[in-house]
């Protein structure tokens, strides 16, 4: 079950940033708009946090 679960949490996530749109989920100096990929992903920030790198 948790298997699964990630699994679509990942799907969610990264087909939201591998899309069409991807350049609208990132600021200016190219760094992930988290509350963005989370709202539009429907999943949470601390999942998202958890399963992109984040620069720096």
């Amino acid at each position: 079950m948790t298997n699964q679960r990630i699994k679509k949490t990942k799907e969610k996530i990264f087909s939201c940033i591998k899309g069409m749109f991807a350049f609208e989920y990132q600021d200016s100096k190219g760094n992930w708009l988290i509350s963005k990929i989370a709202k539009d992903s429907g999943t949470s920030r601390t999942s998202v946090y958890k399963y992109i790198n984040i620069k720096a």
